[in-house]
C-alpha cells in the first residue's frame, strides 16, 4: 500500500516543491490536481504522481485531458466526481482501461445546491448522487472511496468497502467533525475511525494508494500515522 498527499490542499507550493517535502516526510508520491498542476504536468516536470484529481465539476474535456496526462506520466489512477453522464463515463472508462489508465468515480458529501442551481451549471442533477449510492449509479466504473465524505453522512466504511470489493481502486482519507460538518482535517483532529478503515482495507486485500486530503502542517507526522495504522491492521 502506498501513501500520497493531495496537492489541492497545498496551493502555496508548486508541485515540485510539494513533492520534495512529501517524499522527505515519508510519502510515496503526490495526487496532482487539475487545473492547479496542469503546467507542471504538461512539462513533465513533476515528482512521482500516484493519481490525478479532476476538477470538482468534472467535464468530458477534463476527463480526457486527465487520462492523457496520466498515461504520459505513468500514473494509473484518475479521480472523477459524479458530474458526467454515467453511460458516457462507463464507455470512457472502458476505453482508457485498455490504455492502462483507471478512471474512478468518488463519493461526494451532501450537495448543498438545488436541482435548478445544478442545471444552471450544465449538469443533470440525477447524476450527482451524494452518499455512496453514486457507486451503484455508475455501474462497473471503479471507485475512489472518501472516508471523510462518507463520515459526514454518518456512514461507516465497513459496508462501502465490502460492497465495492474489487471496484475499490483508490482511497482518500482526512478527518472530520460530524456535528460541525467539517471535513478535510488532519488525521487525529476529528472523530474518524481510521483503525476500522484500515482493518477492512486489509480484509479486502486493498493494495492501492491512500491519499491524505488535508492541509497538514506536519507532513512527517501524518505519514507516520497513516503507515502505523496500515501496519497495525495487518
Amino acid at each position: 500500500m502506498k501513501v500520497a498527499v493531495a496537492a489541492s490542499f497545498f496551493n502555496w507550493l508548486s508541485l515540485s516543491e510539494l513533492g520534495k517535502r512529501a517524499l522527505f516526510a515519508g510519502f510515496d508520491g503526490i495526487e496532482a490536481d487539475l487545473p492547479r498542476d496542469l503546467g507542471e504536468l504538461l512539462e513533465l516536470n513533476c515528482p512521482p504522481i500516484t493519481s490525478i484529481h479532476l476538477p470538482s465539476i468534472t467535464t468530458v474535456r477534463w476527463l480526457v485531458l486527465g487520462c492523457v496526462l496520466a498515461r504520459r506520466i505513468g500514473s494509473s489512477i484518475v479521480v472523477s466526481h459524479p458530474t458526467i453522464n454515467p453511460i458516457l463515463l462507463t464507455a470512457l472508462y472502458r476505453i482508457w482501461e485498455s490504455w492502462g489508465v483507471c478512471v474512478t468515480v468518488e463519493n461526494i458529501p451532501r450537495v448543498k445546491m438545488s436541482r435548478a442551481e445544478i442545471r444552471k451549471i450544465g449538469i443533470n442533477p440525477n447524476w450527482i448522487i451524494p452518499e455512496t449510492k453514486v457507486f451503484a449509479n455508475y455501474g462497473s466504473v471503479d471507485a475512489t472511496f472518501d472516508i471523510g465524505h462518507a463520515g459526514l453522512l454518518g456512514l461507516s466504511p465497513k459496508h462501502v468497502i465490502t460492497a465495492l470489493g474489487r471496484r475499490l481502486k483508490h482511497v482518500h482519507i482526512h478527518d472530520y467533525l460530524y456535528v460541525a460538518e467539517q471535513d478535510h482535517l488532519p488525521i487525529g483532529s476529528g472523530e474518524a475511525n481510521f483503525r476500522t478503515l484500515f482493518e477492512y482495507l486489509h480484509q479486502v486485500k486493498y493494495n492501492g494508494t491512500v491519499v491524505l486530503e488535508a492541509p497538514a502542517t506536519d507532513l512527517s507526522q501524518q505519514a507516520a500515522i497513516i503507515k502505523s495504522l496500515a501496519k497495525e491492521a495487518i
